[in-house]
């Protein structure tokens, strides 16, 4: 299993991940870098090695947390 990252310079990369908890809002997985902009949405439609424009919009996140308080693992 994997997600698909961009990097500063907006190009695509593949992270492979272990899933440490599945719940109902969401999964903790291990794998990451401690920074990461992760796809959320068109990890299907793009490829490792492709430059990308990315666009930031707020999240709600699990519990209504913000994003400080769930660094990654």
């Amino acid at each position: 299993m994997g997600v698909r990252t961009v990097n500063p310079d907006n190009i695509v990369e593949f992270h492979e991940v272990d899933i440490l908890k599945d719940e109902v809002d969401g999964i903790w997985v291990t794998g990451l870098p401690d920074i990461t902009k992760v796809i959320v949405v068109g990890q299907q439609l793009v490829v490792a090695g492709e430059i990308v424009a990315t666009t930031h919009e707020l999240l709600n996140l699990v519990g209504g947390a913000k994003e400080s308080e769930n660094p990654a693992l």
